[in-house]
């Protein structure tokens, strides 16, 4: 593609990664007739044969799939996610509530579900609170250049930690945004790690069913890292209490068996437990973050842009702190910084969700005519004895 190619709308950024991300896309609209602001786009790509960088097809051209956003939009979703393909979603935030009993069913499944908050013009945040227990990990984006990154983000780390994400923002936020370039295509290569992607596709989940458990549970392929390191010790230990345990096992046995002779009541069979199975650990919330900072470290390194998971805005004497979510929290952090020492809120902090840009970035974004009071603000690290916990789980 040429270089000179520019993304100019949230939607569009958006839908590249989910192209570039999966073997199937499934493109939410509101009917088959009428685009979605993400649909176009999914059409001129696949019309243009271009190549993907996960789909395991001859062309690496992704599958795309239209559904109507009444037509129970996420059922799509099962049979591809447990043949061992990967799976995104384009939607407005309309279809989130309604499917909210698939959410909790896919939510230990590497799917990323990509959404524009609706309406325009006054974005319905409380639909994300609304689901903010069902088990899936939330990404928010306000600026064009958020949205490309979160996107990346979104697929890399559902693939790591093998949970669902949801990726959302207000289009409202990026409106008056400057254009963007196309995404760097060997970053993006690089933070997906094709041979973690190939292994997820070689595999099958062996699961039915739509609304009650199947037993399937999220593998985080960083934790199985992790655990490879200290194998050998906990195999040595584990090898020698099996040992033991058969041992006494069959003493036991061959008591009753003689016990057994001389008496005329039977005794059932027992059997010598000779291996053990251990279950794969649980991907926790710790995990999640574990991995989204080395995502934004890789993002670092190559691009120089900078994320966090919360960021702090704020004097360092604060003795109070909002947590502040929505569509614009520059508002609020432009009052802080901006207070007198009399001022009521002179000591208060803020900290808001992720992803944050780096000061120096926001600033220079602020000090643009055309983007008056859009964007996050961040500063200085928060007070070193202020403690905060997780607003959301």
């Amino acid at each position: 593609m040429a270089t000179s190619v520019q993304i100019r709308t949230p939607e569009e950024a958006a839908a590249r990664i989910a192209y570039l991300s999966s073997d199937v896309v499934i493109s939410v609209q509101p009917s088959l007739a009428a685009d979605s602001e993400f649909s176009s786009h999914l059409k001129r790509f696949a019309s243009r044969k271009d190549r993907g960088i996960v789909a395991a097809t001859e062309d690496t051209v992704p599958e795309i799939q239209h559904v109507r956003h009444n037509n129970d939009p996420l059922l799509s979703v099962f049979a591809p996610i447990r043949s061992g393909k990967l799976v995104s979603v384009t939607t407005s935030s309309s279809i989130l509530l309604p499917s909210i009993s698939h959410l909790y069913k896919l939510a230990n499944y590497p799917v990323v579900l990509h959404v524009s908050l609706q309406p325009r013009g006054f974005a319905d945040y409380s639909v994300i609170t609304s689901i903010r227990n069902s088990g899936w990990t939330f990404l928010q984006s306000e600026t064009l250049q958020e949205v490309q990154d979160m996107a990346i983000t979104a697929h890399a780390l559902a693939l790591r930690t093998g949970k669902a994400v949801i990726h959302f923002f207000s289009p409202d936020t990026s409106a008056r945004d400057e254009p963007i370039g196309l995404e760097d295509f060997t970053v993006v290569r690089a933070v997906l790690d094709i041979e973690g992607v190939r292994r997820f596709q070689a595999s099958t989940i062996k699961a039915t069913g739509l609304y009650a458990d199947d037993g399937h549970a999220a593998v985080s392929s960083d934790l199985q890292e992790v655990e490879a390191s200290g194998s050998s010790d906990k195999t040595s230990g584990l090898q020698q209490s099996t040992a033991s345990l058969a041992s006494k096992a069959v003493s036991e046995q061959s008591a009753k068996t003689s016990q057994a002779s001389s008496s005329s009541t039977p005794i059932g069979a027992s059997s010598v437990a000779t291996t053990v199975e251990t279950a794969a650990p649980r991907v926790t919330s710790e995990d999640v973050y574990t991995c989204a900072s080395r995502i934004w470290e890789q993002l670092n390194t190559a691009l120089g842009r900078q994320y966090n998971a919360f960021e702090y805005t704020g004097p360092a004497n604060a003795e109070n702190c909002l947590f502040i979510f929505g569509s614009d929290t520059s508002a609020f952090a432009q009052a802080i910084n901006s207070a007198k020492p009399d001022d009521v809120y002179a000591k208060i902090g803020i900290l808001t969700p992720p992803p944050v840009p780096t000061l120096d970035r926001l600033q220079a974004r602020l000090q643009h005519p055309k983007h008056h009071q859009e964007g996050r603000c961040s500063g200085t690290d928060p007070p070193k004895d202020h403690q905060m916990g997780s607003p959301i789980d």
